[in-house]
């Protein structure tokens, strides 16, 4: 089944401003789930737009690797806040929100990027 947003008038269809929020957000957050039990973390992270790629670090073990590496499918989502807007009933913000899958980088020649992630 496909789902559409409700407020059609909000969708951003410019992939330039899709990376700038992407580039410019300080965390990223991922969705994850192993045996049926989600799991939600909030990172900070590098994007590859030449490779159209979410980078993050972490420990070498722990309850993330965990998951990541019973089900490499994630579900995320790039947010920058705004605030509320000052008179009005309404808070500013923009999402960016991704499917993908999750590579580990093992050899620090994959892990060193020449654009300096």
């Amino acid at each position: 089944m496909r789902y559409h947003l409700r407020r059609i008038d909000k969708e951003i269809e410019d992939k330039k401003k899709l990376v700038r929020v992407l580039k410019e957000t300080k965390f990223i957050t991922i969705a994850m789930i192993k045996d049926g039990r989600p799991y939600l973390v909030s990172l900070s992270h590098g994007y590859d737009e030449e490779e159209n790629c979410l980078y993050f670090h972490c420990a070498n073990e722990g309850k993330k690797l965990d998951y990541l590496r019973a089900t490499p499918t994630i579900w995320g989502q790039a947010l920058m806040d705004y605030g509320y807007q000052k008179g009005e009933c309404t808070h500013n913000y923009v999402t960016v929100m991704f499917e993908g899958k999750v590579k580990f980088l093992e050899k620090l020649a994959e892990k060193k990027k020449p654009s300096g992630l």
